[in-house]
């Protein structure tokens, strides 16, 4: 009975181990971002580590909710990788939606017929092939900038250790979408210091040509 209970909790020492590595291997991915291109990379490795650690996905979404332009733009991925992006007016967004944001708590919902018809259309919009089953359950997992959601046909759904993890990995995700924003930042200046440049270059040279003259 003591070699019973002291194998179970080496497993479960193990398991808890393998998850903590799992967030830092995820983490480490958003250290070596080097462009704005780098969090699809972040997200192709927080989908590997979510299958390995056995956490059953159907479909995984990212909301971001951008109040200032008044949209929520999804964005897509399979275990198979990226599938597209969509975006609707937060205006047709659901206040159960919008709460759970603000609420700040990984939350599971239980698919009921209109949820599931919802995860189906996203499904569409965001040109996920394959077969069309309604998930089980659904789980949010909110960050400051929108929420980390995954949906499983498991008859189980999520057990609270996978909520847990999936809620460490939202929260590497907003550090990864901050990252993001700080490169697109950073490239838009880039872009408007060499077409001011450009246009320096070309007075000069108009300049150069009339005094030629």
């Amino acid at each position: 009975k003591e070699l019973f209970a002291l194998n179970r909790a080496l497993q479960e020492t193990n398991r808890r181990l393998d998850r903590e590595r799992a967030v830092e291997r995820v983490r480490a991915e958003v250290t070596a971002m080097k462009s704005a291109e780098g969090l699809r990379d972040v997200v192709a490795e927080m989908l590997k580590e979510l299958a390995a650690t056995g956490v059953d996905f159907d479909l995984c979404v990212i909301n971001i909710v951008d109040e200032q332009a008044g949209v929520r733009r999804q964005y897509g991925a399979t275990k198979q990788g990226w599938s597209g992006q969509t975006e609707m007016p937060l205006s047709q967004t659901s206040e159960e939606f919008l709460s759970i944001w603000r609420g700040g708590k990984p939350v599971v919902r239980q698919v009921d017929e209109a949820l599931g018809e919802r995860h189906i259309k996203t499904r569409r919009q965001l040109g996920v092939t394959g077969e069309e089953a309604r998930p089980t359950a659904i789980v949010e997992a909110p960050f400051v900038y929108g929420t980390l959601s995954l949906s499983t046909r498991e008859p189980e759904g999520f057990g609270e250790e996978d909520v847990a993890l999936i809620g460490e990995f939202a929260r590497v995700v907003a550090l990864g979408y901050a990252r993001f924003l700080d490169f697109q930042r950073l490239e838009a200046q880039n872009r408007a210091l060499a077409e001011a440049n450009r246009q320096v270059q070309q007075a000069n040279q108009a300049k150069s040509a009339f005094l030629a003259n």
